[in-house]
């Protein structure tokens, strides 16, 4: 889940309106990743604020150890108003910078939260309007029934 240009985007980018965070094997991440590759090659890729934003984590363990209760509360204040630096967000959630900074540097690794810079300061926003995330639970034996909670 890294990122090439260590996280740093735009705010003035086009971003999907609905980051969708789901669970799913490798090959099911490939297999999105061509199929989206192929729509941008025929000219039939969405964009803007009808393109899709997924990450996608390999197991309902690896999203815990990523999406923890604090992370969450860091993500949603983020997305209520951008923070000019990791210690006004923190600032904002009562939380010391050292403990912040680990949790940003997890949610930017995960694609979930980007940083801009501003001059000196590196500037924090989570540029999606709504985050959808979903666990699909299948029996051991990979039946029909499935349960997704949301």
């Amino acid at each position: 889940m890294k990122h090439d240009n260590n996280g740093m985007e735009s705010e003035n980018m086009e971003y999907p309106d609905t980051l969708r965070v789901e669970i799913g094997t490798t090959e099911e991440m490939f297999e999105d990743a061509i199929a989206t590759a192929e729509a941008y090659e025929q000219g039939t890729a969405e964009t803007g604020g009808d393109a899709e934003a997924v990450v996608t984590f390999e197991s309902v363990d690896q999203l815990r150890k990523v999406l923890t209760d604090r992370r969450i509360e860091l993500i949603e204040d983020l997305m209520a108003a951008p923070a000019e630096s990791i210690s006004q967000l923190a600032e904002r959630v009562g939380r010391t910078y050292s403990v912040v900074h680990d949790d940003v540097d997890i949610l930017v690794a995960a694609g979930i939260v980007k940083r801009r810079e501003d001059g000196a300061a590196t500037g924090l926003f989570v540029p999606y309007e709504s985050i959808e995330i979903g666990i699909t639970l299948r029996a051991a034996g990979g039946g029909d029934g499935e349960e997704t909670v949301a």
